[in-house]
């Protein structure tokens, strides 16, 4: 299964206390607010990247390249999320981007180390969840989600395997050795490439995959970020391929 450590940036909550137990947080029915200093070996609501590289900031006189923060949710961490408002005060920006799987693959919005991003996640059901995070002064890179999901069935035997990185990786380190494909341990032959902005990794088999038969993804850790750290920890997503009629001329990989 993909791995689910997430480091222990400070994270402050506002919600009332049935919805903390929802997201399975532990805190104080007082304030409803989760401060600093009770966060440790809690897990962030949100995977927030350190400030990565610069992007332009809008045209005009004032124009400047700014340090660009990644924020992404992984699947099923707002299971009845509509859409996230993220919004940073000190720089004066608002981000909203719609949900999907109760998840959110990378965007990037104009922030700092020390900022406050402001989460506010509009639910299907009941009032709003807002809460507050850190943006880290340096974090490692860490597998957002990965497609198919670790344990998924049925999965067509011609499907493209993606990963999705919490913040773009250096596109030299993808390779067929650090990003692959195994069937009984044995690396299965295929084609990886990374996305042009390095935060995709995309396996693709050079034949279809055998019907019914139990595959593993394998993401480990010689991928580097853009400031040359290695992901958080090396990932290992097993699934399972259609069981449908063997098509003729297919190769048993």
């Amino acid at each position: 299964m993909i791995a689910n450590a997430a480091p222990a940036n400070p994270v402050h909550l506002t919600a009332r206390c049935p919805l903390l137990a929802v997201m399975a947080i532990v805190a104080a029915c007082g304030d409803g607010v989760l401060r600093p200093e009770e966060s440790a070996g809690i897990r962030p609501l949100a995977i927030v990247s350190n400030p990565v590289g610069a992007r332009q900031a809008p045209t005009g006189p004032m124009a400047s390249v700014l340090p660009a923060v990644y924020v992404s949710f992984r699947p099923g961490s707002f299971v009845s999320g509509i859409s996230a408002t993220i919004a940073n005060p000190r720089a004066a920006t608002v981000l909203r981007v719609a949900l999907t799987d109760g998840g959110l693959d990378p965007v990037p919005t104009t922030a700092e180390a020390g900022d406050n991003l402001e989460f506010t996640i509009d639910l299907a059901r009941g009032p709003p969840l807002r809460f507050v995070q850190v943006v880290p002064l340096a974090i490692q890179a860490t597998v957002v989600r990965t497609e198919p999901p670790a344990g998924a069935r049925d999965v067509p035997l011609n499907k493209r395997v993606r990963v999705v990185f919490s913040e773009p990786v250096d596109p030299t380190t993808v390779t067929d050795g650090t990003v692959r494909v195994e069937r009984d341990g044995d690396p299965v032959p295929g084609r990886v490439t990374a996305s042009d902005g390095g935060l995709e990794a995309t396996y693709e088999p050079e034949q279809d995959l055998s019907p019914g038969r139990e595959y593993t993804l394998v993401v480990d850790d010689g991928i580097r970020d853009t400031d040359g750290e290695p992901l958080d920890q090396p990932v290992s997503a097993r699934f399972t391929t259609d069981p449908g009629p063997a098509c003729l001329g297919c190769w048993d990989y």
